[in-house]
């Protein structure tokens, strides 16, 4: 049976008043307990103050590994930061989300292999009608609000918390209203159960049905908390029922008050039932009617009656009227009378004061003391602060005034702005220029009161509604090494786990593993005199291999071992015409890289620009060869390339290759100008290319990246744009990748579709981060 959670609840009136429910599903049985994956978290001591009124909804899900402790110890975690940390709700999930992915990724750098441990983290804060929801991890967030499902994060599929030092993460916030339901599982559940079945399922109100009804539409094991949310009132104390009165009849006495009692009773005055209500005695048997004038009589006594009633009614009123005037008199009385005995005190210490008498005895009569010795500079500077303390008070409380006004009314523009960008047509230019203007006082207001949540909420809300227009999506990037000197001549090279960074104009070649472990790195000292691990360098110009001194780098490619290569390699081209080759599986007795120079025949003459590899084959682009360019084709010979070089264009290039930058393959072969077109060949034949409506266009290009093994797509480094332009097999834009913050000084790309990951060099660092 699921685990009922009911969440406190708020002493405000008008707040919403959530329940809530745990399930945890295994081998298609519910569990007793969903806790530690499922729960609500309440502080364990005093939370900050800031904090105070919110409620903390929680999942985690691991994959792979289960290990209950490990996930126990995750939850405490969460539970410590976000509790214990002041200030907005968005930094504080921020906060709890990072320190709980520290906690995870060192445990999984110090543990063997079978004790890693990887998963999706969701949190839900609920603040009054604000709820904030934050996701790292294949893990989802579904809302029902009137009848339509929203499920966070949007189309995405984010990089498992653990796997390195950063969490990649999104933060949501939403306007709860009465009614709604929320759902925290593992994105298997909302693949198996499909939209629909978990719209039908919310909608159940209850939080218990909720739960059975996952039980019944989930597949796979799974752990998942349900939450509803009406609309609670303060409970109002109803006023005590009136002790029922005992009619006295006129014989029997009246009972006394209680001795010792400081209860005093008070007469309940019967109020007499109207006339009409009033039934007519009838005679009794044997007695007659009475006359007319009985009649008569009878309603002189009832209007004599209701005579009586009126008149005490209004003696009373006129009572407590009476007894209020006295209670103002006796106050205003005591209150003259005070003023009196100060006046006639003040009067007679003057008349003292002046009658004749010995000092000594005036003195002692009117005890005076010694006047304090005054300091004419201390009094001057006292008087003259006071005002501009004075002065200093209004000017601060007015600036506060001043700031809060304005920034209410710049939130109502911007509020402004989006409703009216939400009547337009949903992509029309309308609508974006209302979208762009929204964002701007958004970001004015932002300055003004930073952090403050609700701003920020608008913010990212513009911010989505604009990056729809454009095909925008952000990217959460995870930095991995840093070189500490840019450098636009730089080329990535990407396998398996590990990546290599080619500096051609510094001349060396560099590893850096993706896992975070750089496997005989160097101790460099920061500015700080801190020291950290640097990426190692594999081979730089001026190295000697072989008995061969090493020339100028060109560029490199990793080669696998097909199509009669043995091993698989990095292979780095010289200026010089000489073929570097380095096998990570080999080292050499002391640790350094193992390096060879595999024979190449006829390396090419003209101005080499790039080099690349397919299933064992070599290729070179000779920008200047037979005039427009060639691209030459070795085939593996073992380890080595011993045969003459084929051409790849039958007779001379299609196209002129002088402004070639780089080259990828993945079958068909790629080429990318400086001007930033991309050229697409098969078989030496030009393939259909075409690019166009980007936005903004293609600023400076320094590099792009296809997958060997993907589905054709090309990702562009604009670096002038600070952004990676994402294009189609044919050319066609599909989006482009942002960052916070911004891509400035982009150097080179690679990307590994298969397992969703993108590697960036900006600015002299390595970053990665998970493909949209």
């Amino acid at each position: 049976m699921p685990e009922r959670c009911p969440a406190p609840t708020n002493d405000e009136e008008d707040s919403l008043e959530p329940t809530a429910a745990t399930l945890r599903i295994i081998d298609g049985a519910a569990l007793d307990d969903a806790a530690p994956f499922a729960d609500i978290l309440t502080p364990l001591t005093r939370a900050k103050r800031s904090r105070q009124g919110e409620r903390l909804f929680f999942l985690f899900y691991p994959t792979g590994r289960d290990l209950p402790h490990l996930c126990r110890e995750i939850r405490d975690v969460v539970r410590e930061t976000y509790w214990s940390t002041s200030g907005s709700v968005t930094a504080a999930l921020r906060r709890s989300i990072s320190v709980a992915n520290r906690y995870l990724f060192e445990h999984n750098l110090n543990a063997d292999r079978s004790n890693r441990c990887y998963g999706g983290l969701a949190c839900a804060v609920l603040r009054g009608s604000d709820l904030f929801l934050l996701q790292a991890g294949p893990v989802w967030a579904c809302i029902l609000q009137r009848g339509e499902l929203r499920c966070f994060p949007r189309g995405e599929k984010l990089a498992h918390i653990g796997i390195g030092p950063f969490a990649d993460v999104r933060l949501h916030h939403v306007l709860a209203t009465p009614g709604d339901s929320l759902l925290l599982s593992p994105h298997t559940l909302l693949r198996d159960a499909s939209e629909e079945g978990l719209r039908r399922v919310l909608s159940l109100g209850d939080v218990d049905s909720m739960a059975a009804g996952l039980e019944q539409i989930g597949d796979n094991d799974f752990a998942a908390l349900v939450a509803h949310w009406q609309r609670a009132t303060r409970p109002r104390v109803a006023p005590a029922p009136a002790p029922a009165e005992t009619k006295r009849s006129e014989t029997s006495p009246s009972p006394g008050p209680v001795k010792g009692s400081r209860l005093q009773t008070r007469e309940r005055i019967e109020p007499e039932p109207q006339l009409a209500e009033k039934p007519v005695p009838r005679p009794a048997a044997g007695t007659a009617e009475p006359g007319p004038d009985g009649k008569r009589s009878v309603r002189l006594q009832q209007a004599a009656l209701a005579l009586g009633n009126g008149l005490r009614s209004g003696l009373r009123r006129l009572g407590n009227a009476l007894g209020y005037l006295w209670h103002g008199v006796a106050a205003a009385g005591a209150g003259m009378l005070a003023l009196g005995k100060w006046v006639g005190g003040a009067i007679a210490a003057t008349a003292r004061s002046m009658l004749p008498g010995s000092e000594p005895a005036t003195q002692r009569r009117t005890r005076h003391r010694a006047p304090p010795k005054e300091d004419r500079r201390v009094m001057v500077a006292i008087a003259a602060a006071i005002p501009i303390v004075i002065l200093v008070v209004v000017l601060i409380a007015y600036r506060e005034f001043a700031v809060a006004s304005r920034l209410q009314g710049i939130l109502g523009q911007a509020e402004e702005q989006m409703a009216l960008a939400q009547a337009a047509d949903g992509n029309s230019p309308e609508a974006r220029t209302h979208w762009e203007q929204a964002l701007g006082h958004i970001e004015a207001a932002a300055t003004l009161q930073p952090g403050e949540p609700s701003t920020e909420a608008l913010h990212d809300q513009a911010r989505e509604a604009l990056d729809r227009f454009d095909r925008i999506k952000r990217l959460t990037l995870t930095e991995l090494a840093d070189f500490r000197s840019e450098n636009q001549e730089r080329r990535l090279v990407l396998h398996g786990e590990t990546l290599f960074v080619l500096d051609t104009e510094e001349d060396w070649a560099a590893q850096v593993a993706l896992n975070g472990v750089n496997p005989g790195g160097a101790r460099a000292e920061d500015g700080d005199g801190e020291g950290r691990d640097r990426p190692p360098v594999l081979m730089r110009t001026g190295q000697q291999v072989g008995g061969e001194v090493i020339g100028p780098l060109v560029d490199g490619a990793w080669v696998e071992g097909e199509e009669g290569r043995q091993s698989s390699a990095l292979l780095v081209l010289t200026e010089e015409g000489q073929l570097i080759s380095y096998d990570p599986a080999w080292r050499s007795a002391s640790g350094a890289p193992e390096l060879s120079l595999p024979e190449l025949a006829s390396p090419p003459r003209g101005r080499t620009v790039a080099v690349g590899s397919y299933q064992g084959r070599f290729y070179v682009l000779d920008a200047t060869a037979e005039g427009s360019g060639q691209i030459w084709r070795y085939r593996p010979e073992g380890d080595s390339y011993p045969s003459q070089p084929e051409r790849y264009f039958a007779s001379s290039a299609s196209q002129n290759l002088e402004q070639a930058r780089d080259m990828a393959i993945d079958g068909d072969i790629y080429i990318l100008y400086r001007d930033g077109r991309v050229d697409r060949f098969r078989g030496g034949e030009t393939q259909p290319f075409s690019i166009a409506e980007i936005p903004d266009g293609l600023e400076e290009v320094v590099g792009f990246a296809v997958d060997p093994r993907g589905d054709g797509t090309v990702y562009i480094a604009d670096r002038g744009n600070e952004r990676i332009v994402v294009l189609g097999p044919d050319g066609s834009f599909q989006s482009q990748l942002r960052a916070e913050p911004s891509l400035k000084s982009l150097e080179a790309l690679a990307v590994n579709q298969a397992e969703g990951r993108l590697y960036v060099l900006a600015a002299g660092k390595v970053y990665a981060g998970a493909l949209p």
